[in-house]
C-alpha cells in the first residue's frame, strides 16, 4: 500500500506539472476521469481582485464604450464591483459559482443596471483562464485580469537581496510560473499550464547565498511529499527554477527573470 502510494504522488505530481490534466494512466484504474487535486476549484480561482474593461450590451452589440472596471471576489463570498471613470458606479451583494461555468451573483446594492438592480439574482456566464477573465450576459461584459501581488517597499536606504523580487518563469512548453520573495524572505508562487489551473504555494526561505535560494513550503494548494522544496539558482548566464522532492526525479520550472 505504501509503495502505491508514493507511485500515485509521483504521477500525479508528474501529470500536474509536464502534461495535460485529465490523462488516463496506462492501467486505465479508476483514478481515470477525476480532477487532479492539483488543481484549484473554480470558485478558488476566482477568489481575487481583477481589473480591465466593462462594457454595457443590448442587442448583443456594445452599446457603450468601454470603461475601466474593478472587480473583487472575497473568500467570505462578498463582491463588489466598480466603474473607476464614475465613483458612485457601484454594484455589491454576494457571489456563488456553478460548475465553472456559471456566476450568480444576488445583489445587495448597485447603481449599474445593465449588471443588475439592487435586490436581483443575476445568473452570468463566464470563462476563466490562468490569470484572465470574462463575465458576460445580454446585458453586460467585463473583460478582467487578475491583479499582480504589489512588492513591499523597500527599507529605507537598503537594498534588497538579488533573490527579493517578482520573479516571472517560463519553462519553454506552456507553462508559467511567478514567484514574489518579500524583504523578510516570504515568498508566494503560483504555477500554470496553458489550458490548466493553477497550484498555488508559499512559505519562507530556508537557504540564501549569492548563487542559491531554497524555498520552504508551509503551505499549497496540495500536497507534496514532505521534504520537497522549490529552488533558485543562478549562474552566469540564467537563473532557472527547480523542484526538488525526495526520492523523485527534480522538475525544471524554467528560465526565470525579474
Amino acid at each position: 500500500m505504501k509503495r502505491l502510494k508514493s507511485k500515485y504522488y509521483l504521477v500525479l505530481f508528474a501529470a500536474s506539472f509536464l502534461v495535460n490534466c485529465g490523462s488516463k494512466d496506462d492501467k486505465g484504474d479508476n483514478t481515470a476521469g477525476t480532477q487532479d487535486p492539483m488543481q484549484l476549484s473554480p470558485a478558488e480561482q476566482l477568489t481575487a481582485d481583477w481589473n480591465g474593461i466593462y462594457r454595457s450590451i443590448s442587442n448583443n452589440v456594445p452599446s457603450s464604450e468601454p470603461l475601466e472596471a474593478t472587480a473583487r471576489f472575497n473568500a467570505d463570498r462578498q463582491f463588489e464591483i466598480t466603474l473607476q471613470q464614475d465613483q458612485t458606479a457601484r454594484v455589491v451583494g454576494t457571489w456563488s459559482e456553478f460548475q465553472g461555468k456559471n456566476l450568480i451573483l444576488k445583489i445587495t446594492g448597485s447603481t449599474v443596471s445593465p449588471i443588475g438592480a439592487t435586490g436581483k439574482i443575476v445568473e452570468a456566464n463566464f470563462d476563466l483562464l490562468g490569470e484572465n477573465l470574462r463575465i458576460y450576459s445580454p446585458t453586460f461584459d467585463l473583460r478582467l485580469t487578475k491583479e499582480s501581488s504589489s512588492k513591499p517597499s523597500d527599507s529605507a536606504g537598503t537594498a534588497n537581496h538579488f533573490f527579493q523580487a517578482n520573479w516571472s518563469c517560463n519553462d519553454g512548453a506552456g507553462r508559467t510560473t511567478r514567484v514574489f520573495i518579500d524583504e523578510k524572505w516570504h515568498f508566494k508562487l503560483s504555477t500554470i499550464r496553458t489550458g490548466e489551473r493553477a497550484f498555488v504555494a508559499e512559505g519562507d526561505l530556508s537557504s540564501v547565498s549569492e548563487d542559491l535560494a531554497q524555498l520552504k513550503i508551509q503551505s499549497s494548494s496540495d500536497p507534496l511529499a514532505q521534504g520537497s522544496l522549490f529552488e533558485f539558482r543562478r549562474n552566469t548566464n540564467n537563473t532557472t527554477l527547480i523542484l526538488t522532492r525526495p526520492e523523485s526525479p527534480s522538475l525544471n520550472l524554467g528560465t526565470c527573470r525579474k
